[in-house]
């Protein structure tokens, strides 16, 4: 490609990757190279002057990590839909493990410069889901918690959804949508929990240090948990002594450009009016409550969400134990 298309693609995919080269192959043609995953992966050229939509970008990235998961990463210059070829070079391979290595270390700084936590509570893992993300960790265990999201996994993500993702915690439901839709919006109350939050950024996704409540207040107590912080609540718990107030936002203004809503609050999603008419899917987690008889609570809002079109992506909770409370809901609109 010519120069001015490699630096103008270079440009969109340095804000969704973040290490990205332009090489010279011949006097007037050149390549884009980017790493993911510690693999370098080659642009030689495009057909269509649309590909430098972010759209088109987006794809790219989804083609690349769907081959990262299925383990093919040295094809020998075998082309994928004649735009993208994978590179088997083993010093180019590590150069790609060190410029990740290099961010890592930088992101870990910046969030330490900016918080009161120290390395031991901040870890990188591998996630298939996530293609990494940084977490927290207990001091007192060897690796950083990770959700399993059965039920967020059960709801397939288009292109074209825009997904709202409410209790965040440190988005790993956000990049696993990140890497199929147009763009996520991430809402997570905690000022602490938001620091790590943000080093998991992608390209296509929104990050908002707010709570989302149901009514229209504009600031909330958040009730924080010991520990990692993934049961902060804006709901009072005897179990939780220390709080913090801090801003909100109304349910149904936070998911008014939405198709897919992901919603785990710890007990906050009762008071909120769920079935919103944009909405054709609804990733929910109901929280045991002793203030009130939740399991009638929960029946109701999974008999409304019926009453409305949608039906059981997962098998619907009977909530005979504590893991089992999660739901997901899809409907045709």
């Amino acid at each position: 490609m010519r120069l001015d298309e490699a630096q103008k693609l270079a440009v969109y995919l340095v804000d969704m990757i973040g290490s990205v080269f332009i090489r010279q192959r011949s006097s007037d043609q050149y390549d884009v190279n980017f790493c993911l995953n510690s693999k370098e992966y080659t642009i030689k050229e495009f057909k269509h002057e649309k590909v430098f939509q972010k759209t088109t970008t987006q794809e790219i990235h989804q083609h690349v990590s769907q081959r990262a998961e299925m383990g093919i990463s040295q094809l020998n210059d075998q082309r994928i839909d004649d735009q993208l070829v994978v590179r088997d070079d083993s010093s180019l391979d590590q150069q790609c493990e060190s410029d990740q290595k290099i961010r890592e270390t930088k992101k870990m700084a910046q969030i330490l410069n900016s918080s009161n936590m120290t390395t031991s509570e901040i870890q990188f893992i591998k996630n298939k889901h996530t293609l990494g993300h940084y977490a927290l960790r207990n001091k007192n265990s060897s690796t950083a918690f990770q959700n399993p999201m059965k039920s967020a996994h059960s709801i397939k993500i288009n292109e074209d959804d825009h997904v709202v993702d409410i209790g965040a915690y440190v988005g790993e439901y956000t990049l696993f949508a990140s890497r199929h839709a147009k763009s996520v919006d991430a809402y997570e109350a905690s000022p602490r929990t938001f620091e790590v939050l943000k080093m998991n950024d992608r390209w296509n996704t929104n990050m908002f240090n707010l709570a989302v409540v149901g009514d229209h207040t504009e600031q909330v107590e958040l009730h924080l948990s010991t520990g990692i912080g993934a049961t902060n609540s804006i709901v009072k718990s005897d179990r939780k002594i220390n709080s913090v107030v801090v801003n909100a936002i109304n349910y149904e203004e936070a998911v008014k450009d939405a198709s897919v809503v992901k919603i785990d609050v710890e007990g906050a999603e009762y008071t909120y009016d769920i079935i919103q008419p944009n909405l054709r899917a609804i990733i929910l987690e109901f929280h045991p409550m002793k203030e009130f008889d939740y399991i009638q609570r929960a029946n109701l809002i999974m008999e409304e969400l019926r009453d409305h079109g949608f039906r059981e992506a997962i098998k619907e909770p009977t909530f005979k134990n504590g893991w089992d409370t999660n739901s997901a809901w899809i409907r045709t609109l």
